[in-house]
């Protein structure tokens, strides 16, 4: 009777394991079905939706959020907001309106007990980002709001760059990453429509083109020095030697360079453990009328012994180009190196 029982014990814990994982998974797949379910979300690039009472949003509160998400974006040859911004009332907060990607939820009530500042990711559909201000009165709005002003801008800011990057990886042109990981041992998701132009020693040129626009991205490497050689300077230097030699404009002696009459934006940052300098800026045709923003990516190679630079430009004529740059942004900053990730 004793060894039955512990036999039985056995057969009940394989049971009961069996069943444990059971509901983990169908925990998981409806856990990922709510997602799917959730309907697309919907409105443009760059857009951000404020739901706020009219006579708060012409005041105050509203002058506060117009502040902050229509700053111009920088490295930009004309001004451009970081976001258009749209509002209305919370009682038109319908369904259509429900499933905008970027949605500001202000919460202006006496009923509020303490301010608060809450970030929702799809609600009401998917992809979406639901940042909720609580605040007591106007003046606590304003306080909160500035407090966070720019952590709010940054997760507006990063989750449309995801989005972007998560498009991007599943269009990615597979022949582009293939040659950019045997060349550099980087890969990049440049989505389908880019291709290679030029490819020579260590330079390579990846665009894609239409009759009003213009999106390139260079690559190019050179042997890495010391850390002097990471400095704005050294790299808008190394920038004009390449975009001098390959770059030519459509007349005769011209060609592309730096424009020097404005300053840089430079930051140094890590993606994936790596460090980055980026750097953002504005470009120009020396003897020919054009120009446009450009960003750069510059890392140290070091089993080559070598910097690798990845710049991204645009050219668009007289249209805005903020959206163009947003998105050869996510182009760089989908970023990877699969040499390295291998190893590990």
């Amino acid at each position: 009777m004793e060894q039955g029982k512990v036999t039985y014990n056995r057969l009940s814990m394989k049971k009961f394991n069996i069943l444990f994982l059971l509901c983990i998974i169908l925990f998981q797949s409806c856990s990922d079905m709510g997602e799917t379910m959730l309907p697309p979300s919907n409105g443009k690039l760059s857009h951000v939706l404020v739901v706020m009472e009219k006579n708060k949003w012409k005041y105050a509160p509203g002058d506060t959020i117009r502040a902050t998400l229509r700053h111009f974006y920088s490295g930009l040859p004309q001004e451009e907001p970081i976001f258009d911004v749209s509002q209305i009332p919370k009682e038109a907060l319908s369904d259509i309106f429900r499933r905008n990607k970027n949605i500001i939820l202000a919460n202006i009530s006496q009923n509020v007990k303490k301010s608060s500042v809450k970030i929702a990711y799809n609600r009401w559909a998917s992809p979406q980002v639901i940042i909720t201000i609580d605040a007591k009165n106007n003046a606590e709005f304003v306080k909160i709001y500035g407090k966070n002003s720019r952590k709010i801008t940054e997760i507006l800011l990063n989750t449309e760059r995801e989005r972007l990057v998560k498009t991007y990886t599943k269009l990615k042109e597979k022949l582009i990453s293939q040659r950019l990981i045997e060349k550099y041992g980087i890969d990049l998701s440049v989505p389908s429509g880019f291709q290679i132009y030029h490819d020579t020693l260590n330079f390579m040129w990846i665009r894609r083109e239409s009759s009003r626009l213009s999106q390139v991205l260079l690559v190019w490497d050179y042997p890495y020095k010391d850390t002097a050689d990471l400095t704005a300077n050294r790299l808008v230097g190394m920038r004009d030697s390449m975009t001098i030699k390959f770059i030519p404009g459509p007349v005769d002696n011209s060609f592309m360079t730096t424009e020097k009459r404005f300053t840089f934006d430079f930051t140094e940052h890590t993606i994936k453990n790596k460090y980055i300098a980026e750097m953002r800026g504005l470009w120009k045709l020396e003897g020919y009328p054009m120009g446009g923003p450009f960003m750069s990516f510059s890392m140290v190679d070091e089993k080559r012994g070598k910097i690798i630079t990845v710049d991204a430009f645009v050219y668009a004529g007289k249209q805005d180009k903020r959206n163009f740059i947003k998105q050869m942004e996510a182009i760089l900053y989908s970023i990877s190196f699969p040499e390295k990730e291998n190893k590990k």
